[in-house]
């Protein structure tokens, strides 16, 4: 596999030698002027959308037009108009919704075509004028592959780095340009394959192999990288990364680092840089997340602690909220965040050399002083097992919390008319702080009008640590002239037919206990014969206007598909408790509205986008199957809209955060 060695042909290879290096080296700048200019267009795409965003902000304040998100001229609708047809393009994706295949559901369609375009580029760069029928046949394309596969090694470990100048220009955070980081991977395994198969087949043709060998101590080097590589990539594949993450991240960390000591070992003098340019993306990126992780935990006035916490990191509170969720409240945080971030966070007693990244659930508070925030965690396994089993040992347990954040590049929010926000389970941490900082904005900087949001959960417990919250921003919202649904589907016993997944005391159903204004109750044993949306089925619910009553008031309504029954639970309010006379009332903005059977999705993003005037903003936060039915429903219904092609419809903008290793 060595890129300058003796064949033991009468060919000296120290020169590429001489005949290959010219070639070689300029198709090498090729590939990085491509990567600049891709990076430049981005980096003014970027430019342009901050440019609009302000600009629907100030507009928005000084209420100069009726919808500032809608297109002022001719450069903002082509702008616009583009946007929706690389949203169509790119939005839809294929999930395989099993269990034990998901992970092989393929990349969505935008990804797909970045992919299938980077490997083309690969390719072409690969067969360009080095394939000639003659003695130096295999010789030629080893070498090409050798200077294509070395040339891509930078471009890994800059996508890999947090902080990274790719993701400034692009305007993305590391963890949405991960994805890109494997594939370039993938394919730089495969031209590295093709650079050491070549040679191999020209040394075996001559039976030269055992000489190589032995003769040639760069080859053994460049076998090794090759393992390395071809294990990082086995080990990143999803089924062995989950098994046991932590372990992962250490194992990939010390193969990315004995990598570039064996790419080294093996490269020739003239093509070294790549390797330095490596070493020196991977060192900046150490430094820098070490130094941020040291300005985010220093020692501060007015800190309070004990132990540890006193002098580094954060008094952190942990709190088992269920049998399934760990509440982790970190005090005395120095910095601002924007809703939808995340922080690494480090409990040393638990997991001294583990860092997790965790959305921030609480939205910033406008003051300037130090604050607090709050991270729903999930019990899954190995640090948030271990993690929720000593908050369920000892409640509200004080710990040494270290984080490193926020991190993360969300869109503007309230740069949109309509916001449309999508969650289950956990993803309530990113939806929720972005309700919040909409409804309590006090700079007047917003263009927000309408806000749907729709919650699907287990169990309705799993809600009690963030309702009075809802509550809070309802009222919020309604002092700030937002009209706001908010949406809680329960799905416990839905998928597992008429047997609930708590029990035979199961009280995930029982509305009448939930802590809300109006509850739209469908019939699970009804619901559990079907299937959801999200599994190619709907659920419809139909519901009657809610009535006013002086007290608790059960309406029973038919559907007009099978025997699914809706049950409309209305609480009185304040003047209806000293008013007897039962009144009608329309649909207000004031209501949780709980489900008992699985959501049809692409319904609730309808009715909003249909409504809206200006543009809409979907995100969701959630498992791959939901995130993917979002995606489609959103690509579809703004091709089937036209829109700014014309029709007057306006922009979908969608915005997805798993939450999944």
């Amino acid at each position: 596999m060595g890129m300058d060695m003796n064949m033991g042909m009468g060919m000296d290879m120290s020169s590429d030698s001489a005949a290959f290096v010219d070639t070689n080296s300029s198709m090498a700048r090729s590939y990085w002027y491509i990567i600049a200019a891709v990076l430049g267009f981005t980096a003014l795409l970027r430019i342009f959308q901050i440019a609009e965003t302000r600009t629907r902000l100030r507009l928005g304040q000084l209420g100069a037009v009726e919808h500032p998100t809608q297109p002022r001229n001719a450069l903002a609708q082509a702008f616009a108009t583009g946007s929706a047809i690389l949203r169509e393009i790119a939005g839809p994706k294929y999930h395989i919704n099993n269990r034990w295949a998901s992970w092989l559901s393929p990349p969505s369609l935008g990804r797909s075509l970045i992919i299938v375009i980077y490997m083309a580029v690969i390719l072409y760069m690969l067969l360009w004028h080095s394939i000639t029928f003659d003695a130096y046949y295999y010789e030629k394309i080893a070498f090409r592959a050798a200077w294509v596969s070395v040339t891509q090694v930078p471009f890994v470990y800059l996508l890999a780095s947090k902080a990274s100048l790719i993701g400034l220009l692009s305007g993305s955070s590391h963890e949405r340009i991960n994805w890109l980081h494997r594939w370039v991977s993938r394919t730089l395994l495969v031209t590295v394959t093709v650079h050491g198969g070549f040679f191999y087949v020209e040394w075996y043709r001559a039976d030269l192999v055992e000489v190589e060998l032995q003769m040639m101590t760069m080859v053994k080097y460049g076998i090794g990288a090759w393992a390395v590589l071809a294990w990082t990539f086995l080990t990143s594949l999803t089924p062995i990364r989950s098994f046991s993450y932590e372990l992962f991240v250490l194992q990939h960390i010390a193969a990315a680092a004995v990598f570039l000591w064996l790419l080294w070992m093996h490269v020739p003098s003239y093509a070294q840089y790549n390797i330095w340019f490596a070493i020196a993306a991977l060192v900046f990126d150490k430094l820098a997340m070490y130094a941020w992780t040291a300005w985010t935990n220093a020692p501060a006035s007015g800190k309070t602690g004990s132990g540890l916490s006193k002098f580094v990191g954060h008094r952190a509170e942990i709190r088992a909220v269920n049998d399934e969720m760990t509440e982790v409240i970190v005090h005395n945080v120095q910095f601002k965040w924007a809703a939808g971030q995340h922080i690494y966070l480090r409990i040393p007693s638990i997991g001294p050399l583990e860092a997790h990244p965790f959305t921030i659930a609480s939205a910033c508070p406008d003051t300037s002083s130090a604050s607090s925030i709050q991270l729903l965690i999930e019990k899954r396994g190995g640090f948030t097992k271990r993690l929720h089993a000593a908050a369920a040992n000892q409640q509200n347990t004080g710990v040494t919390a270290i984080i490193t954040g926020p991190l993360g590049r969300p869109p503007a929010w309230a740069a949109f008319e309509t916001l449309i926000l999508i969650s289950a389970s956990t993803g309530i941490t990113f939806t929720l702080p972005i309700l919040e900082s909409i409804v309590n904005n006090t700079d007047g900087l917003t263009c927000v009008r309408r806000i749907e949001m729709l919650h699907v959960v287990r169990k309705r417990d799993s809600t009690d640590c963030y309702i009075e919250r809802i509550k809070t921003a309802i009222t919020a919202a309604e002092r700030a002239g937002i009209a706001l649904t908010v949406r809680i589907a329960v799905t416990c016993g839905t998928s597992t037919g008429t047997k609930s997944c708590c029990g035979s005391n199961c009280q995930c159903h029982n509305f009448e206990m939930a802590p809300n204004l109006a509850v739209e109750v469908s019939n699970p044993t009804a619901a559990a014969t079907q299937k959801s949306d999200i599994e190619k089925g709907i659920i419809p619910i139909k519901t009657k206007p809610i009535t006013e009553t002086s007290s608790l008031s059960i309406t029973p309504s038919s559907t007009e598909k099978g025997d699914i029954t809706s049950t409309i639970i209305s609480r009185p309010s304040s003047s209806a408790r000293t008013n007897s006379e039962t009144t009608s009332l329309k649909p207000t903005n004031r209501q949780i509205i709980y489900s008992s059977s699985r959501p049809d999705v692409g319904s609730f993003i309808r009715r909003p986008v249909r409504a809206s005037a200006g543009e809409t903003q979907v995100a969701v936060c959630g498992g791959k199957s939901i995130v993917a039915c979002v995606r489609n429903h959103v690509a579809a219904l703004s091709d089937e809209r036209g829109v700014h092609k014309g029709t007057g419809a306006q922009g979908i903008a969608l915005f997805t955060e798993h939450y999944c290793f």
